[in-house]
């Protein structure tokens, strides 16, 4: 094979154009070895959400390594999902009053 061209190298390719078929939708702010971390994502919404975090906060590739180590989405959802219930029990608590 040509230099670059490493049999891993070929499969991320081929994983990169399967999972991203419009060329738009890849941003030229990431860089090569972060679209190699994200494509290991099975998830597309997991995916996504770690693409736009490495955007919107310039996110190394060791930094998107830590956080997918440490499941910041997980996080997320929890947090989220706790915001939720909490709001429910105060449309709850409104309700009654009236």
């Amino acid at each position: 094979m040509g230099l670059g061209f490493s049999v891993s190298n070929l499969f991320n390719i081929r994983k990169l154009y399967i999972t991203y078929p419009k060329f738009q939708t890849v941003s030229g702010k990431l860089s090569w070895s972060h679209y190699c971390e994200l494509l290991s994502i099975e998830n597309a919404d997991e995916r996504n959400f770690y693409e736009k975090e490495c955007l919107n906060y310039n996110w190394s590739v060791r930094e998107l390594k830590t956080q997918l180590k440490t499941s910041l989405i997980c996080y997320n959802v929890k947090y989220f999902m706790a915001h939720l219930e909490y709001k429910k029990r105060c449309a709850i608590m409104i309700t009654m009053k009236v």
